[in-house]
């Protein structure tokens, strides 16, 4: 079994991972995946779907359903799951990634789009990917954090 690594409350704390790939799922599992599912598939199309019914698009609101539901499977955020909730250290890995990518890019004269010479999204995004799992930026996102706590903890607000 693995462990994961996640920031609650300004310190990190390791969480075991008990399921893998051919795991057999007891009933209650099975039920929260499936129930987890639901819920993103609704949450994702909810948007489309709203436009759609505005304009009494019944059958295009169901299509659209359906198909995303056809073809839905789980990603993880670094698979693209949009934004998903990530612990603190992810998120702030991602971001300084973000941060240097988009620097070698501006160094490079380069930008994200479609136009000559530019980068895909999808280029950008491997990128980011493959920056924020350095050890260097996982270090950095570390400390970010901890300054972050040592300074919510250091100002005190009255709200």
């Amino acid at each position: 079994m693995t462990n994961k690594d996640v920031t609650i409350q300004g310190a990190l704390f390791s969480i075991s991972q008990p399921y893998a790939a051919g795991h057999v799922l007891s009933d209650i599992e099975a039920s929260v995946l499936n129930q987890t599912r639901t819920e993103n598939v609704r949450n994702n199309t909810a948007t489309n779907v709203k436009k759609l019914l505005e304009d009494a698009m019944t059958k295009e609101a169901a299509e659209l359903v359906a198909a995303y539901d056809a073809e839905y499977s789980f990603k993880t955020a670094r698979d693209g799951a949009g934004k998903a909730k990530r612990d603190p250290l992810e998120a702030e890995a991602t971001k300084i990634a973000r941060e240097i990518v988009r620097a070698q890019l501006k160094k490079a004269s380069k930008k994200v789009g479609e136009g000559e010479g530019d980068v895909t999204k999808e280029v950008f995004d491997a990128a980011v990917e493959t920056v924020s799992a350095k050890e260097e930026v996982i270090k950095v996102a570390k400390q970010r954090l901890a300054a972050q706590s040592r300074l919510l903890d250091a100002t005190e607000l009255s709200l």
